[in-house]
């Protein structure tokens, strides 16, 4: 899973898809490169308002109403609000990357596959490149996003599944996969928040999670990152 040939570090399915879409988008779920500005959206939560979002994002509440079809102030939450012509990141979240892990209770997560290079027990030779780490879970279970960001990616990468890729300030990225196709929690171009659900665990034998950190398109291993 999200892995390469040991002569290539950074390819693999992940890094695949990471460097297709960057080089050659071809529609707006593939473009890794946004534009300095853009139309997204954010799920509003309890406590949102539109004078807080308009701060938030550099915009005006005339600007949100008109947009959105509101007549007063009023917001639900699950309220799916569109934001036209934001930069990403907006001044307010250009904080330092600062993940969390992509598991609730991500304690109890037991690393099944680490990190760079791995050998094979009979010679130690180098037998392939992990670009992430497998992480042990339950099917179903909520992924949560590691940080602030928008989802730049989801879709299927042939044999690994559903895909999400999240673009943070600063150049960051984090990927998620397997996740269940047929229970999806965000879509391209919303933004979201540390420990928003992206998805679900998808079914697999045994169920994994892959949880991979870039630094454009260069994976690191995320262990330091999350305290691991």
């Amino acid at each position: 899973m999200f892995v390469g040939s040991p002569g290539r570090p950074g390819t693999g399915a992940a890094g695949f898809a990471l460097a297709q879409t960057s080089q050659t988008p071809r529609t707006p779920q593939a473009s890794l490169a946004p534009p300095p500005a853009a139309d997204l959206f954010v799920r509003t939560q309890r406590g949102d308002t539109l004078l807080r979002l308009a701060r938030r994002f550099g915009t005006s509440v005339e600007r949100l109403r008109e947009d959105n079809g509101i007549a007063d102030n009023v917001l639900r939450p699950g309220q799916k609000l569109l934001v036209r012509e934001v930069a990403w990141p907006p001044k307010q979240r250009a904080s330092p990357f600062r993940p969390r892990p992509p598991l609730a209770g991500a304690s109890a997560a037991r690393i099944v596959s680490g990190f760079g290079e791995q050998t094979s027990a009979r010679n130690r030779r180098v037998v392939r490149r992990n670009t992430g780490l497998e992480l042990t879970a339950r099917a179903g279970a909520p992924v949560l996003g590691a940080d602030h960001g928008v989802v730049r990616f989801l879709g299927e990468i042939p044999g690994l599944g559903q895909v999400a890729i999240v673009e943070h300030a600063g150049g960051w990225r984090t990927v998620y996969g397997p996740l269940d196709p047929e229970r999806p929690c965000v879509e391209v171009g919303e933004i979201v928040r540390r420990g928003q659900t992206l998805g679900a665990v998808g079914a697999a034998d045994p169920p994994l999670l892959h949880f991979e950190i870039r630094k454009g398109n260069e994976p690191v291993d995320p262990r330091p990152y999350l305290r691991w």
